[in-house]
């Protein structure tokens, strides 16, 4: 709590009054969750490199692809540029738009910008919807001894 507290600066006695789940208070207090953060930096990074020249050398590694051999079958190593195709999937952009969006600077920040704010949205929403999902099972479980049929199996589990 005396993290969450600094965290707030102005709102300490409220945090004490109340009863908080981590995402309300993050959402009180604005402090946003570092998914966010990573994704930001993540997308200004990218929109840097494809504005690059076509010399420089990240520009070429990102868009590099294998010129002879194979990558492995059993499971590829997953390379940035395919994590960052599926963190624009994950905020709502569209990965072909990587191509030219990045080239109007002010456009980009505003669209990454709009992105990863609905995407913090979405994320604090369904962690909303998990915790209220767990506490209506804890609540159905409760008229039972056990909440699975096996009693003398795994009790200790459910203490």
């Amino acid at each position: 709590m005396r993290v969450l507290s600094s965290l707030g600066g102005r709102r300490v006695k409220c945090t004490r009054r109340c009863c908080w789940t981590a995402s309300s208070y993050c959402v009180c207090v604005c402090v946003c969750g570092i998914e966010m953060f990573l994704l930001a930096a993540q997308l200004r990074w990218v929109g840097h490199v494809v504005r690059m020249e076509d010399d420089r050398i990240p520009k070429q590694v990102f868009f590099g692809q294998l010129s002879s051999g194979k990558r492995r079958p059993c499971g590829p190593v997953r390379r940035y540029k395919d994590t960052v195709k599926t963190n624009m999937k994950r905020c709502g952009l569209r990965p072909k738009s990587l191509s030219t969006a990045p080239f109007d600077r002010a456009q980009w920040r505003t669209t990454c910008q709009l992105a990863i704010a609905s995407f913090e949205e979405s994320r604090v929403a369904e962690l909303d919807r998990k915790r209220a999902a767990r506490k209506q099972q804890v609540i159905n479980t409760t008229g039972t001894v056990w909440p699975c049929d096996r009693l003398f199996v795994h009790r200790r589990t459910h203490r």
